[in-house]
């Protein structure tokens, strides 16, 4: 596969999952009579889901691979830029918290600790 179709893939996934999450969003609160019903009056608008996802395709396009403080900085300033996604409270906080005491995110979010294994990344073992 060719990097060009590789891109497109990506490209066709991430307009899928953003158009998809517009659409439930409106489906969510329309009754089913109602759905059918969209006309160019109604605005469709992606969710808290879209805006991380956005985020992990920017971090993985600087990065080449998951890093958590990078990873977690572009959620936290997709966030700041638009904190009416429908985020959960506790992201907020998380943020504020990381940002005010200096701690990583996995730690803040109380993730399983893991430890890479392997130069290329590939394993991930829980500790």
């Amino acid at each position: 596969m060719t990097d060009e179709i590789l891109r497109d893939k990506f490209v066709g996934s991430m307009l899928g999952c953003g158009i998809g999450d517009s659409l439930g969003t409106f489906a969510f609160h329309r009754t089913a009579k109602n759905l059918i019903n969209l006309n160019e009056n109604d605005s469709l608008t992606h969710t808290d889901d879209t805006a991380m996802a956005i985020g992990l395709a920017e971090s993985l396009a600087v990065k080449r691979c998951v890093d958590e403080k990078h990873l977690g900085d572009r959620f936290r300033s997709n966030y700041r830029r638009e904190p009416n996604r429908g985020y959960a409270s506790s992201a907020a906080k998380i943020f504020d918290l990381v940002e005010a005491k200096g701690m990583s995110y996995s730690k803040r979010g109380r993730l399983p600790k893991c430890s890479l294994v392997g130069r290329d990344h590939s394993e991930m073992v829980e500790q």
